[in-house]
């Protein structure tokens, strides 16, 4: 089930942020860090939701998971012009939120 894979996604992306959130400088960490790490498992929490829901509440909270990742997407971007991701730790973030976004269109797309 494709639902399922970006559960997975989602879940590995969160799996792969928490320890570099950890290792941000102290004054990026309980400000910056907790509001990355905050939108990762709001993230997760609504596609869970998204999933178990039945059809027709689908499109709404889908939507909610769309503005979640497009958040994300700036705050990454913000923590890299910051300096507080390598270019490798960016990209591979970058990749996975892009992943996960194409996997949401791609759900949305499959209820019309």
């Amino acid at each position: 089930m494709p639902n399922q894979t970006i559960l997975s996604k989602t879940y590995e992306l969160l799996k792969y942020c928490t320890p570099l959130l950890g290792q941000l400088p102290r004054g990026y960490k309980f400000t910056y860090g907790d509001r990355v790490q905050n939108l990762l498992f709001t993230l997760l929490e609504v596609l869970l939701e998204a999933f178990y829901s039945p059809p027709p509440q689908k499109r709404a909270i889908l939507h909610k998971a769309n503005l979640t990742l497009e958040k994300l997407r700036y705050l990454v971007r913000l923590g890299f012009d910051l300096k507080l991701f390598s270019s490798d730790a960016y990209q591979k973030l970058a990749t996975h939120l892009n992943e996960i976004g194409k996997m949401v269109g791609g759900w949305l797309k499959s209820l019309e």
